[in-house]
């Protein structure tokens, strides 16, 4: 399977990424997701799926106003998705925002107000 995502605009975008997420139908219309199921995780920061998709997750306790997260593990391909959220619910006046990010880490800055750290996803492959 090669490891080529489509490009903005593509007209077939969802058979393209069907196909290279590995995602099958059954014939009662539930989806097959036998391929889905890491081969072990013990707590670690990423899991590699069969099909070559990696995520990554952590979270960073810090309420300076930016900074950047390295991953353990770089991402061998590409870094394609980022995202946060707040731990703490007693601040939902703030916002962490990722700025930047490559296959080794992302930049972050946060918003007006006060929180005291947050959680992160990643996707790449």
């Amino acid at each position: 399977m090669a490891n080529e995502w489509p490009a903005n605009g593509a007209t077939d975008w969802n058979t393209t990424m069907l196909t290279h997420l590995a995602v099958g139908h059954n014939t009662d219309g539930t989806h097959n997701q036998e391929d889905w199921t890491p081969a072990t995780y013990a707590g670690e920061q990423s899991i590699t799926f069969p099909n070559g998709l990696i995520f990554k997750h952590g979270k960073v306790t810090s309420a300076a106003a930016s900074g950047t997260v390295t991953f353990g593990t770089a991402f061998p391909t590409a870094a394609i998705s980022i995202t946060t959220a707040d731990f703490n619910a007693t601040y939902l006046t703030a916002m962490v925002t990722v700025t930047d990010f490559t296959v080794a880490d992302f930049d972050w800055a946060g918003s007006a107000g006060t929180y005291d750290g947050f959680y992160w996803q990643a996707w790449g492959y």
